[in-house]
């Protein structure tokens, strides 16, 4: 029988069952799926070990009796007699009380030197098992904590390994993320509990993870436990069920004192006490680890030259960019040219009228770095011409690459938002971050300029020319 059935036959619970195997009372067979079978001698030891335990019975005692090193009626003989010294201690208590009460005192007034004349044994407790500790919140957060490191890992191989915008992907996306990192947990968690019996959130709570009769997981074990949380405890991570799921776990632990996961395997997880470092070492990693998200999600677009930029470097930088922050129609070609795009993942591009772009220009030191770079756009008058931003911020982006190392350029990042922050279709010049970046804007004809929008007035010759000139300062 299983050891459900076991506790309904004995009255035992799961942990003094299991803690009576540990200690070698009990042995049941092991079925070929590793589950427990008690069998009948096992059902009437426990029942024999739960008479003789309320007996007061020690488990030596009782170790004894079963290898034969000690007959019953001896055992009994010297119960007995400890039985009849705590009647008569408790005898004496009870006249201790009387006589206490009989004299009328109070407690102010009570002399106990009077009465400390006497040593109480106290009456046996049965209780064998440990108290199970109840932890659900260090389990739950040791839980969330683990999932954000499979979720840092993952980022990493898209942001840094694909170059993948993080902040660019939807709702979809990142639920298709959170199952990827269930994956991802299916594979590395059964590694870290058979190597090491905990995983780096429990480690940090203090919990540990082994079988009832002691020694960690085997990898398959580690395997099915994991694949029974991500469905009856996080529910694949679907929106409104998971909560439920974990609702529901909850209430379960708070009843039973295990998860179902636990029970179906005889696992326990063992808890350290509580402790105030524990929870300052978890909110120090937690924020480590949100840190260290951002960076990577940040480094996943930075462009690969740096340091002194040739055109053809400057070129890739720029290419590279324009795919990372946004969806190209052009690409930047090595001389300074731009091809149009036809297509882009299987769709036809469909290039309005506007901006027309023209070659870029640059200038290079003797090394063969550059030192400028201008970019100019044309327009004949047709169509409506819009502020072209975008590409201004990834060029300037992309030459400043050029300007120093890996911090340096984390620091230029800010030049986004100074070209972003310059008033559209002007002449003017901005400074910072070393970068010197100059805007002429000539536009002729009857023209209505809005925020980010030029068109020509009705039946009006218009035409433009916009130029941005990227230098160091």
């Amino acid at each position: 029988m299983t050891i459900r059935e076991a506790e309904q036959r004995t009255g035992l619970d799961r942990a003094t069952i299991r803690f009576y195997e540990k200690e070698g009372l009990i042995s049941p067979k092991r079925l070929d799926n590793g589950y427990r079978d008690y069998a009948e001698e096992e059902i009437t030891a426990l029942l024999r070990i739960k008479l003789l335990r309320e007996l007061g019975v020690s488990l030596e005692e009782i170790r004894a009796l079963q290898q034969g090193e000690q007959a019953l009626p001896v055992t009994l003989e010297h119960r007995m007699a400890a039985l009849e010294k705590e009647m008569a201690d408790a005898g004496a208590a009870r006249e201790t009380c009387r006589a206490i009460r009989e004299e009328g005192v109070g407690y102010e007034s009570l002399d106990p030197e009077k009465y400390l004349n006497r040593e109480v044994i106290p009456a046996p407790l049965f209780r064998d098992a440990p108290p199970p500790v109840l932890c659900p919140w260090r389990r739950l957060f040791a839980r969330l904590f683990d999932l954000a490191l499979y979720q840092l890992a993952w980022t990493a191989l898209l942001a840094l390994g694909l170059h993948i915008n993080m902040a660019e992907r939807n709702a979809a996306l990142w639920w298709l993320d959170s199952a990827i990192c269930l994956v991802i947990m299916i594979m590395v968690e059964p590694i870290l509990l058979s190597c090491w019996g905990t995983t780096p959130g429990k480690a940090i709570f203090g919990l540990r993870v082994e079988k009832a009769e002691g020694g960690r997981l085997t990898y398959g074990e580690g395997n099915t436990r994991t694949m029974s949380i991500i469905w009856r405890g996080l529910g694949w991570n679907i929106p409104i069920y998971d909560l439920f799921r974990m609702i529901k776990c909850y209430d379960i632990y708070c009843k039973d004192k295990e998860l179902p996961w636990d029970r179906a395997q005889d696992l326990v997880v063992e808890a350290k006490p509580k402790s105030g470092l524990r929870n300052v070492a978890f909110m120090g990693a937690a924020a480590a680890v949100l840190a260290l998200s951002v960076v990577i999600a940040l480094a996943g677009g930075f462009p690969p030259n740096r340091d002194g930029l040739t055109p053809a470097e400057f070129t890739e930088n720029y290419n590279f960019l324009a795919e990372y922050y946004g969806k190209p129609t052009y690409i930047l070609e090595e001389d300074g040219s731009w091809t149009a795009m036809e297509t882009r993942n299987g769709a036809y591009i469909v290039h309005l009228p506007g901006l027309e772009r023209q070659p870029l220009t640059w200038e290079t030191d003797s090394a063969g770095n550059l030192t400028s770079v201008t970019v100019a756009w044309s327009w004949d008058g047709s169509g409506i011409v819009e502020w072209p931003g975008l590409d201004m911020q990834l060029l300037t982006l992309a030459f400043a690459a050029g300007e120093g190392g890996w911090l340096d350029y984390w620091s230029r990042m800010g030049l986004m938002d100074t070209v972003a922050n310059t008033e559209a279709f002007s002449s003017l010049s901005r400074t910072d971050e070393g970068i010197r970046l100059d805007w002429d804007t000539r536009l002729e004809g009857d023209v209505i300029v809005a925020d980010y929008f030029v068109l020509g007035e009705e039946d009006a010759v218009c035409s433009g020319r916009l130029a941005l000139t990227i230098r160091r300062a």
